[in-house]
């Protein structure tokens, strides 16, 4: 790496010294050469004694005192003018640099000539969720923080590229250049300055790049959340309608600039008290700080025009690069809303579509959020491997094309171009496990605590999620924003099954509350999807027993595909493929010139391995080479899906019948990504079940990984995948509980090569009809155009940020945890803006 002759790193400080003590700590131990940077400091009349007492801690660090508080713009200017290096980097006093901060940012701009200026990737105090890992600006000139709250995936965030504007937070400078474009806008005071300076790099042919390795850890509004919060929405407000009127070509700022103002007065109007039935209703019967906040930002506005014109003038002069040329580098942000709520996005959509603004520079890709209960591990159980891989497809450009190879082979491509795009956001329960390539992107939240599940719900532009989370999380139903629902799983179907073991008054009171559970998702979500037109047919009745199939439902769509439609089980894009061993030859007890016969999934109450193994023991004694592996038990986290009897039960019988280890082997859980060592080494696939109601709207999704290997089938009669079996000729399929019968399929299909041949041809021909890709397409057409259904209840309140406060009985804990992840300035911070709040309501 080439140094630089210097770099001055610039603190802007307006007290606060345990803060600015832990971010001048951070800068003394930078792994960059010593005497290659100077610490500078910018005191803004800090009202306490953070200066004097940085004198004595930090003798090294230079000050420069403002003697009055000049905002963030004005004194990073008055910083860079008494510098006199080459690069100039900024850093906010309330974070953390790592380590390698400096160096990174250096060699960041390095990477092309025309690089003047890099950004740091910015993390939470923990380091666990995003703070800025690029940026966005819409047509309003509003900046926004991509995936901010989201947790951190290095799979995904960790890419150095292009951004429209680095974070004035944390990033480096050409201090020439800076000089030249005319630096921070002293007039911002604070906030979007970085924006508008990022937009004007751009435009001045230079280009700003995402350095992540550069990492900082910040106290998100350490500093800013004591300003007064009106004074906080007219900067927001007034620096927006800075930055746009500045930058924007002729053209586009005659659309955009109407659209803006129009959109400002109407964010400020919101807060004003309104009559009851108004769709922004504030509690309460006075002008809200946002009220008082906007309409002084407009009034700043229009006075500030005569200064803002020269300012215009002068960015226009200095142009290299088109607006068009700029936002088909940066679409993602150009009609992103401002304000939270589908009730101001759809005011927003009307503006935009009114002034011509929409369509400028194309559609802003839909943020989809996909819900699930399971933890992303590597030991996915069905919920789990379902939420993935559609989340998977749907991240997707486009479906993948299929067709034949030599021989007649299925020939599996990946599409290029393409095809509709969604902005796809995976979270499960906990913190990710699993890394992710392409476009997915992965988070993670607490079941235990509703309010982690927040940022999440800002972010997106609509849900998908497992039924049950509409349970857990009452934020998803009253969310002002399209929620999809998953009812794959007819749970109240199994659940006769595993409580059919209780007092009948036990199972009655546990199906009530079940049932209940199971209504209420019927009654809140937009739109359905489930595995299967028999299964379509059972969630039709329960739709309408709920009211949902109603005439103003019936009008829409007299099918009522709009508002439940069939999204089964698929398979992956591409054909199973070995990444290590698999169980012939490496499982104690089968050898590699063993017979196969895999179990696909866990030993569930509502399946029957009691037969399979009652015609394992005729097998054994005719045919020792043939062995029995299950690939899972119990599901791996206890908490989603507690041990069944039925587990002990098949266990206790294999040792019974002596065949425990001999003939019959029990696995933990193979990996849902090592699947395919297993599935390639057997010879036969095998599930069965006994006839139940569950059995006849069951979606058996492990046959499908048996169709993706090629292996040929027994099953149980009775289920749609069964008749699938037996009418495509890939398998046996034998009556339930018929012990002779599933002797004689296994027998037949592992002594006649032949059969098994054309089985696992069949079974390979037909796999390509479940391309995940290809399945999700009624999923993918909600998505284009997601809307609240008509007949859902209303949301309780416009934006998903706006939570309950915390019961008293919790505030300790919550204090707990405050405490130990920021600090006692943390907690400090957190019950001001707890009292502040309190005074508000």
């Amino acid at each position: 790496m080439t140094v630089p002759e210097s770099v001055t790193v610039v603190v802007v400080q307006f007290g606060g010294w345990e803060q600015l003590r832990i971010c001048l700590r951070s800068l003394v131990e930078q792994e960059y050469p010593t005497g290659s940077y100077r610490i500078l400091v910018v005191d803004n009349g800090s009202p306490d004694n953070s200066v004097r007492q940085l004198g004595v801690a930090f003798p090294a660090v230079e000050v420069l005192a403002a003697g009055t508080n000049l905002g963030f713009a004005a004194a990073c200017d008055r910083a860079v003018e008494s510098a006199s290096t080459e690069w100039v980097a900024f850093l906010n006093n309330d974070a953390r640099a790592d380590r390698r901060w400096l160096a990174e940012l250096v060699a960041a701009v390095e990477t092309g000539h025309r690089v003047s200026c890099a950004g740091s990737l910015i993390l939470d105090p923990a380091g666990r969720r995003v703070d800025f890992a690029g940026g966005a600006i819409n047509f309003g000139g509003h900046g926004f923080q991509l995936d901010y709250g989201v947790a951190y995936n290095t799979a995904y965030h960790a890419r150095a590229r292009p951004i429209p504007f680095a974070c004035g937070g944390a990033m480096l400078i050409e201090r020439a250049t800076f000089q030249r474009i005319g630096g921070f806008d002293a007039d911002y005071f604070a906030f979007f300055e970085d924006v508008d300076l990022g937009w004007r790099l751009w435009l001045a042919g230079e280009e700003v790049v995402l350095a992540p390795r550069s990492i900082v850890y910040h106290w998100h509004h350490g500093t800013a959340r004591r300003m007064p919060e009106s004074q906080r929405r007219r900067l927001y407000e007034r620096n927006a309608l800075f930055t746009l009127f500045k930058n924007l070509g002729d053209d586009a700022l005659g659309r955009a600039l109407p659209a803006a103002l129009t959109l400002t007065g109407a964010r400020a109007a919101a807060e004003a008290p309104r009559r009851p039935a108004d769709p922004f209703q504030r509690p309460g019967g006075r002008f809200g700080d946002g009220a008082v906040g906007g309409v002084q930002a407009l009034a700043d506005f229009a006075e500030a025009l005569p200064r803002l014109r020269q300012k215009r003038d002068a960015v226009q002069a200095m142009r290299q690069r088109s607006d068009q040329e700029l936002f088909a580098r940066f679409p993602e942000g150009w009609l992103l809303p401002s304000r939270p709520g589908s009730a101001y996005a759809a005011l927003h959509r009307r503006v935009a579509d009114a002034f011509g603004v929409a369509g400028q520079w194309g559609q802003v890709a839909t943020r989809v959020l996909v819900l699930t209960h399971e933890r992303l591990s590597r030991n996915l159980a069905g919920p789990g491997v379902r939420a993935l891989e559609i989340a998977r497809a749907l991240a997707a450009p486009s479906p993948p094309r299929v067709g034949e190879g030599v021989g007649g082979e299925v020939r599996f491509e990946e599409a290029v171009g393409g095809g509709v795009r969604f902005d796809v956001l995976l979270a499960g329960a906990g913190e990710p496990e699993i890394a992710v390539d392409g476009e997915l992107r992965l988070a993670g939240f607490d079941r235990q605590r509703p309010e982690t599940l927040v940022p999440l719900l800002n972010w997106c532009d609509m849900v998908f999620t497992f039924g049950y989370l509409l349970h857990e999380f009452p934020a998803l139903v009253h969310l002002d924003k399209p929620v999809a629902v998953d009812i794959y799983d007819p749970f109240i179907l199994e659940n006769l099954e595993v409580h059919a073991g209780l007092p009948l008054q036990a199972q009655g009171d546990l199906h009530d509350r079940y049932l209940a559970i199971l209504n209420a998702q019927l009654r809140h979500g937009d739109f359905y999807v489930c595995a299967s037109e028999r299964q379509r047919d059972f969630w039709l009745g329960m739709l309408a027993a709920n009211g949902r199939l109603n005439p103003a439902s019936y009008q829409r769509d007299r099918s009522f595909r709009h508002l439940i439609d069939v999204v089964p089980f698929g398979l992956p894009a591409t054909p199973p493929a070995r990444t290590g061993p698999g169980v012939k030859g490496v499982h104690p007890g089968i050898s590699p010139d063993d017979r196969l016969v895999v179990w696909g999934g866990g030993i569930w109450q509502w399946l029957d391995p009691l037969t399979l193994l009652r015609a394992m023991e005729r097998i054994a004694s005719a045919r020792p080479d043939v062995k029995l592996f299950f690939m899972g038990k119990a599901h791996r986290d206890p908490e989603v899906v507690p041990e069944m009897p039925r587990l002990a039960e098949t266990i206790a019988l294999a040792r019974d019948l002596d065949l425990l280890d001999r003939s019959v082997f029990f696995n933990d859980w193979v990996p849902y990504a090592e699947r395919a060592n297993v599935l390639l080494d057997a010879d036969v696939g095998v599930t069965l079940h006994p006839a139940t109601i569950e059995s006849h709207f069951a979606f058996r999704a492990r046959i499908l990984d048996y169709l993706w290997a090629g292996l040929p089938i027994v099953c149980t009669a009775g289920d749609p995948l069964a008749e699938l079996v037996e009418r495509e000729g890939i398998g046996v399929v034998v009556p339930p509980g018929d012990v002779p019968a599933v002797a004689a399929a296994l027998l037949t299909l592992l002594g006649d090569d032949a059969r098994r041949t054309a089985c696992a041809a069949n079974a390979r021909r037909l796999a390509p009809r479940f391309l995940w890709t290809r399945l999700v397409e009624p999923l993918r057409t909600f998505l284009r155009d997601p809307v609240r259904a008509a007949d859902r209840p209303a949301a309780v309140s416009v934006e998903p940020d706006v939570l309950e406060p915390t019961p008293a009985w919790r505030l300790p804990l919550k204090a707990a945890r405050v405490l130990g992840r920021e600090g006692l300035a943390g907690l400090r911070r957190e019950l001001a803006q707890y009292i502040r709040w309190r005074r508000s309501r």
